[in-house]
């Protein structure tokens, strides 16, 4: 594919040789402060136990009674009685009253007999015999297991890092950056082809890599904050559970012993059968229906009510909170009553008749939860949630202690050198590709089964993979000579607006790092090696890499050559222009006749007039030996 990004022209390209004459203590890298009698120290520790006790225990006890008594009467009776008088009577009433809804019942019979006579001779006689026979087996069998495992497993790791000052003075120990000192000058190697880029946040890999502990994984990873199952800028309530989203925030975190939520509505059926007798009224009322806990009464109404009946004139009510279904001989099947009003507790339900001989009615209640139920469910969960996210953020400080302790002094940053560094491999990448499209994620060039066993899991280099890719990856690497671009970085504004606050709040120590960092675009100008110019405005009209040989488009055309936009790649631009503007760039470079070897080192004699001395900052710190601050004139 021909690269959009075109040649900006010629220019001079003027590099600083350097040679190195010493090293010097630089800026101030960190102060440690102790003051007088005072003894300062850092321990981190970790204590683990862990006990399990096994007890098993097994008790079983027998005891067997047998008793028996025998005892005989016989006994003769003679009896003479004038009157004999004998009077039954009997009483039955119900009154029944239910207050779960507008329900009353009543019924009441009466039976009464009076027998009696004037004269009564009585002969008896009883014979008796009392046999008393107990017997008592009785076995009690006790088993007990309780398994209590002990195991003490004790892990402890201490580290310290102090510092004592028993003199009565103050101490500062100040550590300094150790730069180095070259001393430079110009060089003027002629004209060079430049290429210009505007590449967006130069610094998003970096950026990400850190989030993602790439480079430094000595740190461990700070658990997340619970947060909003959608809005993640918003910490989690306990109102945000719901019953769509809770298991992703009990995986998410880590959370056990959550509980599924309670059903929003639940039905509950009711059946009571009964025989009685057809020629009575009969009223009967059912209390073992109980709403469940955390429910109430959403609607109910009586489902089935099948019976025998005996007598043509019969009726039979079934009755439940404000809900009745009625059959009766002249007035057939019906149902009347209001919706329920939100009830718990026990609901009774009554059933009354007569002239039936038995019967089965069939209640459903449906029942919903309450509002505050749901709510306690959301807590509990809310609550293992943090908990769970507690004790990673209690093991993640407790690393992270242990780490800061081991390192001791902490010097914060990274030393500017290796940090242009960094800047320039960025750059590099995104220059890449912004010119050719590529992407990096071409062939593998290096085997690795994970899988294997030793040595069979070594990486191993995939030869034909690198054979393929040599070429390329020289080209682009020795064609631009990449040490020696300039670039400027553009304020945040130019990325996207949702990672604003992500670069905003960015900082280092090194100015021209910060600069990086918060960086939403750069502008890179890239100089073209001089003995690559034909083979990159090659690539640049065709697409192509051109390995062998001289460039045959560069040569004057013959007159009457035509050239298509197929030769150059399908680009909309006019070939024959664009080739001419390239002739014209080779020919006023091979006129230029200035053909330096940039890697070529150049004397710099202290005496040179047009040399000055750079100082450059290494990543070594140096204890300063008083505790002096360093002068004006040498900061």
């Amino acid at each position: 594919m021909k690269p959009k990004i075109e040649p900006i022209g010629l220019g001079d390209l003027n590099v600083v040789k350097m040679e190195l004459i010493g090293f010097e203590p630089g800026d101030i890298a960190h102060i440690e402060n102790v003051m007088a009698f005072e003894t300062r120290s850092r321990e981190h520790r970790r204590f683990r136990r862990v006990e399990e006790i096994l007890t098993e225990e097994f008790e079983r006890s027998e005891e067997n009674l047998h008793e028996m008594e025998s005892t005989e009467r016989f006994q003769i009776e003679q009896q003479a009685q004038e009157v004999i008088r004998s009077e039954t009577k009997f009483e039955a009433g119900a009154e029944i009253s239910a207050g779960f809804g507008p329900v009353q019942i009543g019924a009441y019979a009466r039976f009464s007999t009076n027998q009696s006579k004037e004269q009564t001779t009585t002969y008896s006689t009883n014979y008796a015999k009392d046999i008393i026979e107990r017997s008592l087996n009785r076995i009690i069998e006790r088993v007990r297991s309780e398994r209590i495992t002990k195991t003490l497993e004790e892990f402890e790791e201490t580290n310290k890092h102090g510092f004592e000052n028993t003199e009565g003075q103050h101490q500062s120990g100040i550590y300094r950056w150790v730069n180095k000192y070259y001393r430079a000058k110009v060089v003027k190697y002629g004209k060079r082809l430049w290429f210009r880029f505007i590449l967006p946040w130069p610094a998003s890999f970096y950026i990400f890599a850190q989030q993602n502990h790439l480079e430094n994984h000595v740190m461990p990873d700070e658990p997340e904050k619970p947060v909003h199952p959608e809005n993640f800028r918003q910490l989690l309530q306990p109102g945000h559970i719901q019953r769509d989203n809770y298991r992703t925030l009990v995986t998410q975190y880590g959370a056990d012993g959550i509980k599924a939520p309670p059903p929003e509505f639940i039905t509950l059926i009711k059946s009571i059968a009964r025989d009685v007798d057809p020629e009575l009224d009969f009223a009967i009322v059912d209390n073992d229906l109980e709403i469940p806990d955390g429910y109430v009464i959403y609607d109910l109404k009586p489902r089935e009510m099948n019976f025998r009946r005996q007598l043509d004139d019969y009726y039979i009510l079934t009755c439940a909170g404000r809900r009745a279904l009625f059959e009766g001989a002249d007035e057939g099947r019906s149902a009347f009553g209001d919706k329920p009003v939100d009830a718990s507790g026990v609901l009774p339900i009554v059933v009354r008749g007569h002239g039936i001989h038995s019967f089965i009615v069939v209640t459903e209640i449906v029942c919903k939860l309450r509002s505050e139920a749901f709510e306690a469910w959301q807590l509990e969960t809310f609550r293992a949630i943090m908990n769970a996210y507690n004790k990673e953020k209690q093991a993640y400080d407790e690393r992270v202690a242990a780490a800061q302790i081991e390192q001791g002094v902490k010097i914060s940053g990274k030393n500017p050198k290796i940090n242009r560094e960094i800047i320039i491999e960025e750059l590099q990448k995104a220059c890449i590709t912004l010119w050719t499209g590529f992407q990096f994620n071409g062939v593998p060039m290096i085997s690795h089964n994970q899988d294997a066993d030793i040595p069979d899991n070594f990486p191993q280099i995939h030869i034909e993979n690198t054979l393929e890719m040599t070429p390329e990856i020289s080209f682009l690497h020795e064609a631009f000579d990449w040490f020696n671009m300039t670039f400027e970085f553009y304020p945040y504004i130019w990325a996207e607006r949702k990672h604003w606050l992500d670069i905003f709040p960015l900082e280092d120590n090194d100015p021209l790092f910060n600069d990086f960092l918060r960086a939403g675009a750069a502008r890179v100008l890239v100089p073209v090696h001089l003995e690559a110019t034909e083979t990159v405005l090659y690539y640049q009209l065709t697409g192509k890499l051109q390995h062998d040989g001289d460039i045959p488009l560069f040569e004057t055309p013959e007159p009457g050559d035509t050239f298509t936009t197929n030769t150059f790649g399908g680009d909309d631009n006019d070939p024959e222009t664009e080739l001419e503007l390239y002739n014209a760039y080779i020919d006023e470079l091979r006129a230029d006749g200035i053909t330096n070897n940039i890697d070529k080192d150049v004397d710099i004699s202290p005496d040179d007039p047009d040399t000055w001395i750079i100082e450059e900052p290494t990543s070594l710190v140096w204890l300063q030996s008083d505790s002096e601050l360093p002068p004006i004139e040498e900061s």
